[in-house]
């Protein structure tokens, strides 16, 4: 059982451990006891160029210096405060921390990739992965917390996705071939202590001991499932060596993985002026100093270098190949293909190609559209499944089809209207045949979907998306 410390004992951890000069631990102090300025996100939709004019008009928020689609806002003024909750509640927006950004923008993503998040939750990483990757599965132990990142990342519809809940060194091992795993493991978080400020007056050295254990058993356990020359990225929110060099020492001593330096993936999306720092040289578990100079290649981010929160992170791969003699257990879930009366039903109304898609159990009144991959996986796995996919059409009495579209997936359109009172409505008086139309918004290049009753068109706008439509026009 660990004492109690706080805020002088985090001085007397950290001064002599970091080696700063006192001008520059006056800083750095001085900047753990401030605000944490808020950052914001534009994601990559269709909306983007729009909300970028707009930040520009605004006085009151400004472009981040050293992030690429990054803006700083301000705690004073309203202004702007109900555009940015609007935008925000439809997916157009992303508020996260500045460091939180770093794992995805360090980890060479390619469009063609697959990435496991095995710390998923709250889901703000697991946002920018299902913006560029090809297949992301998502994982978390707290059905509170996996509630809240399905909410969030669902804003975009993405068929190559997955959500499941389990211990995240426990994970069944369902795939072996992941380009990337992230393990943004839990930590004690001293690194976020400018907006959780409790954090150094409750300081307390066991806070780190007590988790160092878990974290290198998920580290461990990541090396299952990426595959030969894949990258596992490790981060925390902590600037402590025990939950961090120390791990990353242990998993090299003992698990034949080898430090890559994330650095050479610094493109266009963040500047060359955000300051990274290198990884500090440790003792080992006996107390001896190491001689691993490769631990440098490992990323601190201090709250005094560019006004941030603390992180740390580091990239690692195999150091061998492994061939893996991997046989995916079937077994039953939740999930399973539509049946081919309901496909039938569905093709009466609307063209659906080749789309895989499935429900949940014999409840059809919701179709998810999925890929063949996942649903592979979903019907080879042990897995606890919490969410697939997206949701394609929802049950509805008007249609033909008996299903409304959820989400359009057309390229093609029936229907075009402009300006700001259709979409005030949700209703366009306008002659059209009867059923189900795709509707594009001429002002957005946005297509959405609506019904037709002959001489008037309902269009499928949800109140939170009618805000944000508005917030243009206003």
């Amino acid at each position: 059982m660990y004492p109690l410390m706080g805020r002088e004992e985090f001085i007397s951890f950290y001064k002599p451990l970091l080696n700063f000069t006192n001008d520059e631990w006056t800083r750095f102090i001085n900047t753990m006891e401030s605000r944490l300025p808020s950052a914001l996100r534009i994601t990559n939709t269709k909306f983007k160029n729009k909300i970028e004019i707009f930040f520009l008009k605004e006085k009151l928020i400004s472009k981040n210096k050293f992030f690429r689609d990054v803006y700083d806002t301000v705690h004073k003024g309203t202004s702007h405060k109900d555009f940015i909750i609007n935008q925000t509640s439809v997916g157009h927006i992303q508020k996260q921390e500045i460091v939180s950004m770093l794992p995805v923008l360090l980890m060479g993503l390619k469009e063609n990739h697959s990435v496991l998040d095995m710390c998923a939750a709250p889901g703000s990483k697991t946002k920018q992965l299902l913006e560029k990757a090809s297949l992301v599965v998502a994982n978390d132990c707290s059905s509170k917390r996996l509630n809240i990142l399905i909410s969030e990342t669902c804003k975009i519809p993405h068929a190559s996705y997955l959500v499941v809940k389990h211990d995240a060194s426990a994970l069944p091992v369902f795939k072996t071939d992941f380009d990337r795993v992230l393990c943004d493991v839990p930590c004690s978080g001293d690194g976020t202590a400018r907006k959780n400020p409790q954090i150094l007056n409750n300081w307390n050295i066991g806070s780190a001991a007590n988790l160092s254990n878990l974290q290198y058993r998920i580290l461990k356990h990541a090396i299952n499932f990426v595959k030969s020359d894949g990258l596992i990225i490790y981060s925390t929110c902590s600037l402590n060596p025990i939950e961090n060099e120390q791990v990353v020492l242990k998993a090299i001593m003992q698990d034949d993985l080898e430090i890559v330096d994330l650095r050479k993936f610094i493109d266009h999306n963040i500047s060359k002026d955000f300051v990274m720092r290198d990884g500090i040289i440790i003792k080992d578990e006996n107390g001896l100093r190491t001689n691993f100079e490769d631990l440098k290649k490992c990323i601190r981010i201090y709250p005094h270098d560019n006004d941030t929160g603390g992180f740390f992170i580091v990239g690692l791969k195999k150091k061998s190949v492994q061939e893996k003699d991997f046989r995916p257990k079937i077994c039953k879930n939740n999930f399973c293909e539509i049946t081919d009366e309901c496909r039938s039903k569905l093709e009466k109304e609307y063209s659906l190609e080749k789309k895989t898609l499935i429900c949940r159990g014999k409840n059809m009144n919701t179709i998810y559209e999925t890929t063949p991959e996942i649903l592979s996986t979903i019907n080879n796995s042990k897995l606890n499944i919490m969410h697939v996919g997206y949701k394609i059409f929802e049950q509805c009495n008007l249609n033909l089809s008996g299903y409304r579209m959820k989400n359009v997936f057309n390229k093609n359109f029936d229907v075009e209207i402009s300006g700001s009172e259709p979409i005030r409505a949700k209703m366009v008086y306008k002659e059209f045949r009867k059923g189900s139309v795709v509707v594009r918004l001429v002002d957005f290049d946005v297509l959405i979907g609506g019904f037709s009753y002959g001489n008037k068109i309902s269009l499928y706008i949800s109140n939170n998306l009618q805000k944000a439509l508005l917030d243009f026009f206003n």
